[in-house]
């Protein structure tokens, strides 16, 4: 994180950040009582609670007859006072780190946190055959960070611009808005406002390798 905060000081980038305990591992949550009274969101969206339920149980199962740590539990499926630190208003994003299937191209894939999508209808918009998951071991060599800390800050270490970057548009639509992501580490956070954003990108000297998509025309 320190060559990061490095890098946006000197090139006179504002940014915010905050410190908070991540809660993550199995362990951590059965420690802190986080599966046995874990709120599933409420509303309308039941593949989303079917799926934390789930999870929860699996997660129980697992630590409970076997004592492992086998499950890493998606943290958005909880309630955030659980599993993210009180934010000041904004963004927060999600990031997946991918590769297309044909030509083997890497791509992070930044949108906001809360946007549902599928990678083959993303795939098929770009007009690539479709996307898989890349490797965690290719995202730590060229990115310098593990599961769980992927970000576009990380481009900087991309060096070698071999990652390409998918951005949600809307991250993009009001230079004000505040962006949070994780600055190379999960346990901050980090937010810069939508213009110093993209001046952070504009200074890593890749426009050709970033691709800004409005996914409400996903089909």
């Amino acid at each position: 994180m320190e060559p990061l905060l490095e890098y946006l000081k000197a090139k006179s980038i504002n940014y915010r950040l905050e410190q908070h305990e991540e809660v993550f591992t199995v362990e951590a949550m059965m420690a802190q009582k986080v599966l046995q009274d874990a709120p599933v969101r409420g509303g309308h969206d039941f593949e989303r609670n079917l799926a934390a339920y789930y999870t929860i149980f699996l997660t129980r199962f697992f630590y409970t007859f076997f004592n492992t740590e086998i499950l890493r539990v998606n943290r958005t499926i909880f309630n955030h006072r659980f599993a993210c630190p009180p934010l000041a208003s904004g963004l927060v994003v999600k990031n997946l780190f991918v590769k297309d299937k044909k030509k083997k191209n890497l791509w992070l894939i930044t949108t906001r946190h809360d946007l549902n999508f599928k990678l083959n209808q993303l795939a098929k918009h770009l007009s690539l055959k479709d996307f898989r998951m890349a490797e965690e071991s290719v995202m730590i060599e060229l990115l310098g960070v593990a599961q769980g800390c992927a970000t576009p800050m990380a481009l900087l270490n991309d060096t070698e611009k071999k990652v390409n970057l998918i951005l949600d548009s809307e991250l993009l639509a009001s230079d004000d808005t505040l962006i949070w992501s994780h600055p190379m580490v999960n346990d901050h956070s980090m937010a810069l406002t939508a213009a110093e954003l993209k001046i952070f990108l504009d200074s890593l000297e890749r426009a050709d390798k970033i691709i800004k998509v409005d996914f409400a025309t996903l089909a």
